[in-house]
């Protein structure tokens, strides 16, 4: 009887031991947990490009939130050498791995999706253009497959011969375990077809493999210099095997919205132009009852803008609305585009969009708007201090809350740092926090059209010859030294915890928690 006693109170040493930490290993739904923390990898900066602009070299580029924690993708480096940045963080925030890949030249990520087997898809850009352009004269389209511990299984450039650039842009796995890429190509002069940009589709094998690649572009589109160009930014699998390709194209001088309905293999079924002049960079996901959700950027003389509209799957607008209010509202980062999940389904109702707004001081804030589905306001809530903070991916988490990155420029020792607030549902950090402050943007509805493509937007594979490369990457994989900090000052149920990167980074202990009077 003793010895029973004795195996019983060992197992139950070992459950009490265990339980605990089993329980860290997930994001258990309906915990959610509010945190606010800076990311950077040392020495990494801004830099001045020399074109008017500042490169934030440290930049998030999508987030992948799963059961055990988050992924996020992001670039690191410096303005010569730009390499994709993976970072695997636990449900708290912590770091668990991270995984540098370079190859001696600028590769910029663009897009990554969790494969079915758990681990990542990313694809993006190399070669040798600087980091202040988005596409150089020499770069290749690039897609990575790396395992769930962020170790490369293969890579393959996809590239032609006789072509500026090539570009990947977005990525989504199909039903057989391949994979379809949206992206775009500069073309020269042929005979055939203008100089200028296409919008690019690759479909894949599960390897990696082509199976079938093609160009999409308006032939008589006319844009600055005389030249088309379209300029893919997502593509969706659709509910009947297909796909749905969005891009800016520009009409003139002016961008609008051209989105084209592609069958499997990626013929052209429907395509229209969505015309509110100055309509740039669209962001397309499924709507939750049938048809699309399109939100895009919408730039005028001395304002910015969100426009959203709701079409069916027809293409059909269903309903449109602009945000701002005249104000400067807009999705895309100081330098480059903003990621493909910079828009959420969210599984409560409703949408959740991340951007940025500029306040009266030039200063920039992270923005996220809530809205329902026939796009009125839920909320709106912008998040910083002081800086340019600029918002980028949000995701929904497994405990129910919200992840938003985005880049911040205070709380760090200098230069950029990458910015995660895992909020909760209502998009705020579970306190009083001087970080959050709601906001009430204008809103009205409005009333702009759609028309056919101006020109006859079929493929253009095998009008000229096609020499499309799919040939194994030259990526190396390695650790980087990760700088983490608590960021933002939250007051919990009338007490304050300081939360800044001082205490920590000077060794001070701070006192006992003081309640706020």
């Amino acid at each position: 009887m003793a010895t029973i006693i004795r195996i019983f109170s060992l197992v139950l040493l070992i459950m009490v031991w265990a339980i605990p930490a089993l329980a860290t290993e997930y994001c258990h739904p309906g915990n959610v947990k509010t945190w606010s923390k800076s990311f950077r990898s040392g020495s990494a900066t801004s830099t001045y490009n020399g074109h008017g602009a500042w490169v934030h070299i440290e930049k998030p580029h999508a987030l992948i939130a799963d059961r055990f924690g988050y992924a996020l993708l992001a670039q690191t480096g410096s303005v010569e050498n730009i390499d994709p940045w993976l970072i695997r963080l636990d449900c708290d925030g912590n770091v668990v791995w991270n995984k540098r890949y370079e190859s001696g030249q600028t590769e910029i990520p663009y897009a990554m999706i969790q494969s079915s087997d758990g681990g990542y898809i990313i694809v993006g850009k190399k070669g040798t253009g600087p980091a202040y352009f988005d596409h150089g004269t020499s770069d290749d389209a690039f897609i990575m497959k790396v395992n769930w511990d962020g170790d490369i299984e293969w890579q393959k450039i996809l590239a032609q011969e006789g072509e500026i650039f090539d570009i990947a842009y977005d990525v989504k796995q199909t039903q057989d375990g391949g994979f379809i890429v949206a992206g775009s190509r500069g073309t020269p002069w042929t005979g055939v077809v203008h100089a200028g940009v296409d919008c690019m589709v690759w479909r894949l094998n599960a390897e990696g493999e082509i199976l079938w690649q093609k160009g999409y572009g308006g032939q008589d589109i006319v844009s600055h210099g005389g030249h088309p160009d379209e300029w893919a930014t997502s593509i969706l699998i659709t509910a009947d095997g297909g796909f749905l390709l969005s891009a800016s194209a520009r009409l003139g001088w002016a961008d609008e919205i051209w989105l084209a309905k592609l069958s499997r293999i990626g013929d052209v079924v429907w395509q229209y132009v969505y015309h509110l002049e100055g309509s740039y960079d669209p962001r397309v996901i499924p709507a939750k009852n049938d048809g699309y959700l399109v939100v895009s950027s919408h730039a005028q003389i001395n304002s910015s803008n969100i426009w959203v509209l709701k079409i069916n799957g027809s293409g059909q607008i269903l309903w449109q609305k602009v945000f701002g209010g005249g104000e400067q509202l807009h999705l895309d980062l100081a330098d480059g585009r903003n990621p493909v999940d910079s828009v959420l389904l969210s599984p409560k109702g409703g949408y959740v969009i991340a951007g940025n707004t500029m306040l009266p001081d030039t200063q920039m804030r992270v923005y996220l708007l809530k809205i329902e589905e026939n796009g009125g306001v839920v909320w709106e809530r912008q998040y910083g201090i002081e800086g340019q903070d600029m918002g980028s991916s949000v995701v929904e988490s497994f405990d129910g809350g919200l992840l938003v990155s985005a880049i911040e420029t205070n709380f760090g020792q200098g230069g950029d740092d990458i910015w995660l607030l895992k909020l909760n549902s209502e998009g705020k950090l579970g306190g009083v926090s001087n970080c959050v402050a709601d906001v009430n943007k204008e809103s009205s509805i409005t009333t702009a059209s759609i028309s056919p493509m101006p020109t006859n937007a079929e493929p253009f594979f095998g009008e000229y010859d096609f020499r499309y490369l799919s040939y194994s990457g030259d990526f190396s994989a390695f650790n980087d030294n990760v700088v983490v900090e608590n960021v933002c000052e939250v007051r919990y149920k009338g007490y304050k915890k300081w939360r800044f990167p001082f205490f920590k980074i000077f060794g001070v202990k701070t006192a006992p928690d003081k309640k706020d009077s």
